[in-house]
């Protein structure tokens, strides 16, 4: 019990803290090491999406560009994480209670600090308010937004488990990382997962909500008044280039001469990749791992990286040159400061474009596998259940989130706890 408790505290002070900058280059070990704890058994869905990359990487090798650092990098930052999320847990590694009322207090004091650090910047004005929310938590990686995220994620599980005073001090500091998509995924995620199946104790949660929200919009523009404004902004430039429809090669050519654009980049992302998978061999087997539109294809670019190490490989993969790289480069993020609107990111697309999309789609048959597993094993607490999942599918839709270790671990730790099921218990139920 003693060396569980230990091992909970060390990986959650390596993903909630600045020691996160390592997981760069120790992630996919923790992520083994994770699967050990587990016990976690090769399953065929695993098994087949590994065959799948092998296939593909023989075609990419002998009919198209092969980039070898940037498939052992995208195998490590993004496939490992991925395959041991379909693996099959033979051993209650890290009990998904223990885990979150353990790891709940590290996360609590790391909120504190940046509850600490806000305040520092709101009375002296010293820094942006919007980026002060970080404390210990650090600035690596996507700093505030993941803290976001996985703040919310905690508030929810408290929220399931009637612990009410957790679950606000939890939300409350997700609000305060001012990370507007994250909040805006967050209500859609968790009125999707009240509403598939309401339960009469959720239904004081409901009444008073419209409460809390005026309350909590009154208590935002009194501290920052301008992230509304924001995400107004955000929401309308969005509906507007989807009604606007303007063509896509004329918009790139624009990007291309660091001119502004209607459409938020991130939009064009996503039919820059339609536009690519229009080519047979890129639909079935990708364009290879990390040559696209993944953190590990902007991490070997040279530019994307403050790694002085990484700044000197320099490899431009064709169509990321093409597609990818004009959207998001140092000129651009400089001249525009730009937001998450602009951020050409998404696991989903990575997947799609970079492994194929035989193969995505076996991982996310998997995934959605594994969902109605977790539903069926955690009869008690499938608000959380639901939430996890709708909640994670959406930041994967919209960023990188399957190569930043800090979210991967806590999402394996917390779907393979889920997942567990001991086989004596299975076979009492079914007598």
């Amino acid at each position: 019990m003693m060396v569980k408790k230990g091992i909970i505290i060390i990986l959650a002070v390596l993903i909630f803290t600045f020691f996160r900058s390592l997981l760069i280059l120790v992630g996919p070990f923790v992520i083994l090491f994770i699967a050990y704890l587990y016990k976690a058994k090769l399953t065929p869905i695993a098994l087949l999406s590994i065959i799948v990359l092998a296939i593909s990487l023989l075609v990419n090798i002998v009919f198209y560009d092969f980039y070898l650092v940037n498939t052992i990098a995208s195998i490590l930052l993004l496939f490992i994480g991925v395959c041991v999320l379909l693996l099959k847990p033979k051993a209650n590694g890290l009990p998904v209670s223990e885990w979150m009322n353990t790891s709940s207090y590290i996360l609590l004091l790391v909120n504190a600090t940046a509850l600490v650090n806000f305040f520092y910047v709101f009375i002296t004005g010293d820094g942006l308010l919007d980026d002060s929310f970080n404390g210990l938590y650090g600035r690596s990686g996507l700093s505030m937004h993941t803290l976001c995220i996985v703040n919310f994620i905690y508030a929810v599980y408290f929220l399931d488990q009637k612990k009410n005073i957790k679950f606000v001090l939890f939300f409350l500091s997700g609000v305060m990382c001012f990370y507007g998509l994250g909040l805006i995924l967050f209500l859609v995620s968790l009125i999707l997962a009240f509403g598939i199946r309401l339960k009469t104790r959720y239904i004081k949660y409901i009444l008073l909500s419209p409460i809390v929200l005026i309350v909590l919009l009154l208590i935002i523009t009194r501290v920052n008044p301008n992230i509304l404004s924001y995400m107004n902004k955000n929401i309308n430039r969005v509906t507007n280039s989807i009604s606007l429809a303007l063509p896509y090669e004329e918009e790139m050519e624009d990007v291309r001469n660091f001119e502004t654009v209607k459409t938020p980049r991130k939009i064009l992302m996503f039919k820059g990749s339609i536009k690519l998978m229009s080519a047979p061999h890129i639909l079935l087997f990708g364009a290879g791992p990390g040559t696209y539109n993944s953190r590990t294809s902007f991490l070997l670019n040279g530019e994307y990286t403050s790694n002085k190490y990484l700044k000197r490989i320099k490899i431009e993969p064709e169509y990321a040159k093409r597609d990818i790289y004009p959207l998001w480069n140092e000129n651009i993020t400089f001249q525009y400061n730009d937001g998450t609107r602009n951020e050409p990111f998404s696991s989903i697309i990575a997947l799609a474009t970079e492994y194929g999309l035989i193969n995505a789609i076996i991982i996310i048959v998997g995934i959605f596998y594994l969902y109605r597993k977790t539903l069926n094993y955690n009869r008690e607490n499938k608000l959380f259940v639901r939430f996890l999942f709708i909640f994670s599918s959406f930041n994967l839709l919209s960023e990188n989130y399957f190569e930043y270790p800090e979210f991967m671990i806590l999402f394996i730790i917390l779907v393979k706890g889920l997942e567990y099921k001991n086989e004596s218990e299975t076979y009492a139920e079914k007598a």
